[in-house]
């Protein structure tokens, strides 16, 4: 018997809120997700996506960058292209 923990989705309506009117704009910039480990960022996206992306064409890319140390510009360009 194999067990997994399914992360609990507490009351984040303001993120909710917050994603829904970006992804209603114009794509101008790419939004990051970013918090402490553990905090419910996969969690808060997933719970958007299955709410509100439903039916509709959107090109999501899901990176985990937990292995990863970015800590300037060349970092990140290095680390994605």
């Amino acid at each position: 018997m194999q067990r997994t923990k399914k992360a609990e989705f507490i009351n984040r309506l303001s993120e909710l809120k917050y994603l829904n009117d970006w992804i209603s704009k114009d794509p101008e910039h790419i939004l990051f997700i970013y918090g402490p480990k553990s905090s419910g960022k996969t969690t808060l996206l997933h719970k958007f996506i299955k709410n509100h992306l439903t039916n509709k064409l959107f090109n999501i890319k899901h990176f985990n960058l937990r292995k990863m140390l970015i800590v300037n510009y060349s970092d990140f360009i290095q680390t994605f292209f």
